[in-house]
This record gives C-alpha cells, structure tokens and sequence, in this order.
C-alpha cells in the first residue's frame, strides 16, 4: 500500500458566556393595580430579556474569546474571533466589486451559501445606492413609487442575503455561511429568586449561550470600510 495524503483534524471551540441582569420590586409598587400590568416584578422581568439579547446581539461583532478567570468574566468570542482568512479591504466606501470578491474567496474555500451579510444601517444605504440606479432599475410610466429597497443580491458566486443591523460596525461587514454558523443555548433565558435585604422582590434573569462557527473560510469579511 502506498501513501496517500491526508490532512490533520483541527476543532475550533468557543466559550459560553453568561447575561444576567437582576430585578427588583418593591412590595408598594408590587401590590399596585397597574393597567396592563399583571404584576410589577415580572413585567421588569420581561423587559430583561430583549435587553440581555442586545448584548448577544453585540457580542457577535465585537466579542473577544477568553477563558474567564477570578477576575475576568468568561466570554464568547464573534465573527472576529473565527473569520480571519477571507478577507477584503475595501479603503473606502463598500463597492459592488468588494462584495463579489469577498464571496468569491469563501466559495473557493468551500461556501455554498445562500450566504448572509450582517451590515451596519450606513453601508446598507451605501449598497443600496449601487443598485439603485438606471441602469438597474426598470419604472413603468405608471408607477408611482420610485426606490430600491435591496434585500438580496445575485452574484456568480450565489446569492447573498443582507440584514440590516443596527449594532453592526460601519468599518466591516461579515459574510457568513449560515449552514456553518449559529448560536448555541447552553442554558436559555430563565427566572430565579434571589435572597432579599429589604422590603422587595428580587431576583435575576439569566441565560448562557455561544456562538458556534465551523469551516471558517467557507465565510468572509470586508475590512477597511470608511
């Protein structure tokens, strides 16, 4: 038998991060007939959860992987942390050609897509102004509006959807395969009572979760973007 090539195995892994945020009521505002509002403590309670989602939500962008230690919190790291290979300095405003060469390099590593681009609400309009010109845009004399409103660009290299973030950065936009990304519910969102110290309700919402990315250079990023 002969020799043949073979390539070593190599596993990423990511931390879980912990959101928590603890809630309290007073027992006057807990016994206060509020229209509405079936009870103070769990009406606080609920306002936590999209609250803690917004911080998963910039996680993802700005997140640094760290073990976590008696001084340091254990957190997830983002896109940052894992797309490193594929990517694209624009220098400048994103342009069509930054777009298409960026998913040109994730194809060629293995990206199938449909891929998703996660961009901020200023390179949005930018891409948007590409697309909405003449020479893309057909209007019947009849109709009445005028615009684009880009959801979805085709390329030779598969199409990429475009969702619109607000925490997303204005300096790089990141292009991910989303069959090889998603998020990891170690422990979802859930309500526990903590001890009181004065005349109050108190307890917390808490939930662990990750973000869990494989292939990493079936995705891409542009870079440089001002």
């Amino acid at each position: 038998s002969d020799d043949i090539a073979f390539t070593d195995r190599t596993v990423g892994s990511n931390y879980t991060q912990i959101y928590h945020k603890e809630v309290k009521a007073s027992r006057t505002v807990g016994k206060l007939a509020q229209y509405g509002i079936a009870g103070e403590f769990d009406y606080q309670a609920s306002k936590a959860v999209p609250e803690l989602g917004r911080l998963i939500e910039k996680q993802l962008y700005r997140g640094a992987r760290k073990a976590g230690s008696a001084t340091t919190p254990r957190a997830m790291g983002g896109f940052g942390t894992f797309i490193t290979d594929n990517s694209i300095n624009a220098g400048g405003a994103v342009t069509q050609a930054d777009i298409e060469d960026a998913l040109e390099l994730a194809y060629a590593d293995g990206g199938f897509g449909p891929f998703q681009a996660f961009v901020s609400p200023a390179n949005k309009q930018v891409i948007k102004n590409i697309y909405d010109s003449t020479s893309f845009l057909r209007v019947d004399r009849t109709e009445r509006t005028i615009g684009m409103n880009i959801e979805s660009i085709e390329t030779p290299f598969g199409t990429v959807d475009l969702v619109m973030d607000r925490w997303a950065p204005n300096g790089s936009i990141y292009i991910v395969d989303p069959t090889n990304a998603g998020m990891v519910t170690y422990d979802p969102f859930f309500q526990e009572p903590l001890s009181q110290g004065g005349d109050y309700v108190k307890g917390e919402v808490i939930g662990e979760f990750s973000l869990a990315i494989r292939q990493d250079k079936s995705h891409a990023v542009i870079t440089g973007i001002s």
